[in-house]
C-alpha cells in the first residue's frame, strides 16, 4: 500500500537538554519570554524557541540550528550551578518530519504510542519506541516529528522509507 505522506529528515538544530525543578530552572534561564509547557509531554513556543516538557523534570529546548549560539547565552549553560542540568546535544538528535493525510499511519507502523488526538493532540510529545530504539514523537498540525539517536539516523530513514513506499 502507497500512502499519502511527506518524508523530510530534518536539518540539525540546535538542542538543550535541561533537567531540574521547573522553578530553579526557571529562576536560571535568562528570559522573561520562557514558556514552560503546563501540561506533561506537551510543548510551547516563545521567540522562535520550542519548549517541550518529555519528562518529570526534564525539557528539550529546540531552535533552528543558528539560534545555537542565543540557547546557550540564554540558559547560561556554561555556568549552571548543580542541582540543574543544561546541556548542550544539538549533534546528538537527528529528526524527521512526516507530514500528509496518511501520516498518522506511518507513526502506528513504527511506534506503540496511542497517537488518538484525545489523548496526543497537536503539540504533543513523548519518548516512546520509534522501530524498536528510543526516539521522541512530536504531533505538530500537519502531521509528526520523529527524533533519535544520530547514530540511528540512517537506519530509521531507510525504515521510514520503506513504511512509506
Amino acid at each position: 500500500m502507497t500512502y499519502r505522506v511527506e518524508l523530510l529528515r530534518q536539518p540539525i538544530f540546535a538542542v538543550i537538554d535541561l533537567k531540574g525543578a521547573e522553578p530553579d530552572l526557571k529562576n536560571w534561564i535568562d528570559s522573561p519570554n520562557v514558556v514552560f509547557p503546563s501540561r506533561p509531554n506537551s510543548r510551547t513556543h516563545f521567540d522562535g524557541v520550542e519548549l517541550f516538557r518529555i519528562g518529570e523534570e526534564h525539557w528539550l529546548m529546540r531552535a533552528e540550528l543558528d539560534q545555537e549560539d542565543r540557547l546557550m547565552v540564554l540558559t547560561r549553560l556554561v555556568r549552571a550551578p548543580v542541582h540543574i542540568s543544561i546541556v548542550l546535544v544539538s549533534d546528538t538528535l537527528t529528526f524527521f518530519r512526516i507530514s500528509g493525510s496518511d501520516a498518522d499511519q506511518i507513526i502506528k507502523i513504527a511506534s506503540p504510542l496511542d497517537i488518538h488526538p484525545t489523548v496526543f493532540p497537536c503539540n504533543s510529545s513523548s519518548y516512546t519506541q520509534v522501530f524498536g530504539i528510543k526516539g521522541l514523537v512530536i504531533r505538530n498540525k500537519d502531521g509528526f516529528e520523529i527524533a533519535v539517536e544520530s547514530s540511528y539516523a540512517d537506519m530509521i530513514d531507510d525504515f521510514l522509507r520503506r513504511a512509506t513506499a
